[in-house]
């Protein structure tokens, strides 16, 4: 089994370029940039959630299950 392993290898060094890369992101983007990007992923959030919801319900008979077509 030759050869490195580089998905374990320095985690503090992954972190510095995790960070580094944020601070580009967020230096591109700009304030307005990050809260369009926060909202749109709030929107993908709550619609996760409300199709979670709404198979948990029919999961458990209260509505009607959609057949596929």
């Amino acid at each position: 089994m030759g050869g490195k392993d580089y998905g374990r290898a320095n985690p503090a060094g992954r972190q510095y370029l995790r960070e580094c890369s944020g601070r580009d992101v967020a230096r591109t983007l700009g304030d307005t940039g990050i809260r369009i990007l926060v909202r749109i992923m709030g929107l993908l959030l709550v619609a996760l959630a409300a199709q979670y919801f709404v198979k948990g319900v029919a999961d458990l008979g209260v509505i009607a299950k959609q057949s596929p077509q």
